[in-house]
């Protein structure tokens, strides 16, 4: 039996990286950086907090944060995920009251803390690149945006990053303490969203390709199987992974629905349950999940009791008391171990929103563009450099070989996770297949390639989701430049040779946009055409000429690395000015793509208004509130303090509802204007959704678009102003208070208990 699993080196991990000499001023330059990026996060996270509506999602998690804070408690549903942030939010409130802004106070802090995780791996990543790696996670859009959205995204980005530093951490010094946090960050990832069980398939795919190379690499007289045993890797992989198998039986449902026996039903109250009328189904998931937390159990103490039954212990008091809202409720263990997957795999089918298969490629291109653009040039740079780059081109085109014969062979349906999961394993193992050198570098390629593998593969797509593979395109993007920046040679740079080589390619490349723009639009005057034509032309090859000498004297690497530089800074400027516009500009706009179901700044106003008739009237939180079905939930949030608020079917109504103030959709207010009970009501924009233009891109229209100046001129506008030519989704309700006294109508008869309804869940 092992008891110190954690003593051998995993073979084929390279050394770590040697210390920069940065002279005596090294470290309190390096410190006072981390200061200033990490109170800059701070900045862009917390301030202005509250400067945009609650959104539809947000709506939701914040009104179930104020219920645990009230003492209503709280009953674990994954449709708005796992219970962390509920309790975070409710803590919130408690010190701070509850408002737009303290609602997403626990966001803020994980994406705060977030930018201080490459600290931790210094050493790997190096100093430079560590700090590059903490200023692409500070400055990131996605970031920067869902930190200051109460969603679990930016939450789980922060225990999967976690996950991934535990990782190397462990690997480089066997320490079981790393195991213990290893336990305690899954459980609390898994209590945040499902979106964890994608991190585990990554990093335990990538851990159980280094443990195989260790006993490959192994030499067969010293005993491999013992090497093997005794790897770190494998230690990692195996904690993880018997760890979190309990909690994913609802898979068996890929093999028994086909058979008759649904483990997690499509839709319904029971959605992600087990069919509720079926004894069998019943019986099976629980035999399922006892089977599961036995065999891994039993894995776990053969590989090292003492470490292993520790590392439960901690992963299960924790799952335990947050699921069942501190013992409380004992039911919502159950919904952890078995809905929390059986609910998120029903509804992968359904395609919420219904993005196309390239939508994260869209996504990141228009926001992740700097963090992006690193990444594949470090994928391809890592990739030449340490001789994988072979395999991973190879691996590709044998999946996209095998996604194109299982849509011409296959069964012409979606292919099932477990397959996805089985194609990310043969890709860690392809990758790290008797490698003996620098294995780091192929996680962070491997990490990024298969987080944009398996989120692309997910049925429901959503921006906030993007979160997910921004975070290891930072860490791919920062060791880049890590490796990068100190080898600039920043005095031959920093000349004024280099600079006008720079202005001079940079007006270069505006001349030919020119010139490319004024041969497509074909002026009709023939003097227009040519001195379109000739000036730019002329301007052009002036300015080549001019490099051209320049090359000659100062060499071309000094060029190259100038124009490089200047190209780093300015897409960086470009990149935080994205951030910027989209947190603190168009933060209640209609033009940006980075949300979905947004919430306007109207809310925030129309809340206003209610609290103000409220305080004016006399009647305070006793002031009677009725709300169309349409518009409920996304109110909600708002109007949480008031006792008595009725959720009414206006379209049903044959008599005005009770509530003193009504919110409908604008579609029904000449229903509502017959009553004469309501003053004129005043219409407000409820949600709105991003312009989809993007949609139904085949190979042929993708073709013509890229011949057309028109569609570049307005990919440009959209790139760098936001501006649409197409009209949003918007979804627009109305809020109306009672008539003035003398303009009411005689009383009407009470409206029918029947034709008003409590709040559905």
């Amino acid at each position: 039996m092992a008891t110190e699993p954690a003593a051998a080196q995993p073979g084929g991990q390279e050394p770590l990286s040697p210390p920069t000499t940065w002279g005596r001023w090294a470290l309190p330059v390096e410190i006072g950086a981390y200061l200033a990026l990490f109170l800059a996060a701070l900045t862009l996270r917390f301030w202005a907090l509250d400067n945009r509506g609650v959104a539809y999602d947000e709506s939701l998690h914040n009104y179930f944060g104020y219920q645990l804070f009230a003492g209503k408690g709280y009953n674990p549903d994954p449709l708005s995920h796992g219970p962390l942030k509920y309790f975070g939010s409710a803590l919130s409130f408690f010190f701070f009251n509850d408002s737009d802004f303290t609602a997403r106070i626990l966001p803020a802090l994980f994406g705060s803390a977030l930018v201080l995780l490459p600290l931790a791996l210094r050493s790997r990543l190096g100093r430079v690149g560590a700090l590059a790696t903490a200023a692409l996670l500070g400055f990131s859009p996605f970031l920067v945006f869902y930190s200051r959205f109460n969603r679990d995204d930016i939450i789980v980005g922060f225990w999967s990053a976690s996950l991934a530093v535990l990782l190397w951490r462990f690997l480089d010094s066997g320490r079981n303490l790393y195991l213990y946090l290893l336990a305690a960050a899954l459980a609390l990832s898994f209590a945040t969203m499902e979106g964890t069980f994608y991190t585990v398939l990554v990093l335990g795919s990538f851990a159980l390709a280094m443990a195989f190379n260790t006993w490959l690499l192994a030499p067969a007289t010293t005993g491999r199987w013992g090497e093997l045993w005794r790897s770190r890797p494998l230690a990692f992989g195996l904690v993880a992974l018997t760890l979190s198998v309990p909690l994913a039986g609802a898979l068996a449902d890929f093999v028994t629905a086909p058979l008759g026996v649904v483990l997690a039903t499509k839709e319904g109250s029971a959605t992600g349950w087990p069919t509720p009328d079926s004894d069998l189904a019943l019986g099976l998931a629980v035999g399922l999940v006892l089977t599961l937390l036995v065999a891994g159990g039993l894995v776990g103490v053969r590989w090292g009791r003492g470490i292993w039954l520790r590392c439960a212990l901690v992963f299960w008091a924790l799952f335990v008391l947050l699921y069942s809202n501190f013992l409380t409720s004992l039911g919502g263990v159950a919904s952890g171990v078995w809905r929390s997957l059986g609910y998120w795999l029903a509804q992968q089918p359904v395609m919420r929103a219904g993005q196309p298969w390239y939508y994260y490629f869209l996504t990141v291109s228009l926001y992740e563009y700097l963090a992006f653009g690193l990444a594949l040039i470090a994928a391809v740079y890592f990739g030449w450099r340490h001789r994988f780059l072979g395999r991973a081109l190879a691996f590709w085109a044998l999946a996209l070989a095998f996604f194109i014969a299982w849509e011409v062979v296959g069964p012409q349906a979606r292919i099932p996770l477990p397959v996805i999961g089985l194609l990310v394993l043969a890709a860690a193992f392809i990758l790290v297949s008797r490698r003996r050198d620098d294995l780091f570098t192929t996680f962070l390629v491997f990490w990024a390639m298969a987080t944009f593998l398996v989120y692309s593969h997910a049925g429901e797509k959503m921006p906030w989701l993007t979160v997910h593979l921004a975070v290891p395109l930072c860490f791919l993007a920062g060791k880049l430049l890590g490796e990068l920046l100190p080898r600039v040679p920043w005095r031959e740079v920093l000349t004024l040779r280099s600079g006008l080589a720079v202005l001079l390619v940079a007006l270069s490349s505006w001349t030919l946009a020119l010139l490319f723009w004024n041969a497509a639009r074909a002026p009709r005057d023939p003097l227009d055409a040519v001195l379109g034509l000739f000036i730019p032309l002329a301007v052009l090859l002036a300015c080549l000429g001019a490099v051209a000498g320049i090359l000659r004297r100062a060499g071309v690497s000094q060029v190259l690395a100038a124009l490089g530089m200047f190209a780093l800074a300015a897409v960086a400027l470009l990149s935080f000015r994205t951030a910027v516009q989209a947190s603190f500009v168009h933060e209640n706009d209609t033009r940006e793509m980075l949300i979905y179901a947004a919430g306007s700044g109207d809310l925030q106003t129309v809340a206003a208004a209610i609290d103000r008739y409220a305080f004016e009237s006399g009647k305070g939180t006793d002031l009677a509130i009725s709300v169309d079905g349409d518009v409920y939930w996304g109110l909600i949030w708002y109007l949480r303090r008031y006792k008595t608020v009725e959720f009414a079917r206006v379209a049903d109504l044959k008599a005005p509802p009770r509530g003193d103030v009504l919110l409908i959709n604008a579609s029904d207010e000449g229903k509502v204007a017959v009553w004469n009970k309501y003053g004129p009501g005043q219409k407000f924009l409820y949600i709105w959704w991003p312009a989809e233009g993007y949609k139904g891109l085949t190979p042929a229209r993708f073709a013509r678009l890229l011949v057309d100046q028109h569609a570049w001129g307005r990919g440009l506008n959209y790139f760098l102003f936001r501006r649409l030519e197409i009209d949003v989704s918007r979804h627009e309700a109305m809020v109306l208070f009672p008539a003035p006294a003398g303009a009411r109508a005689p009383a009407t008869e009470e409206t029918p208990a029947s034709d008003v309804m409590e709040p559905e869940p």
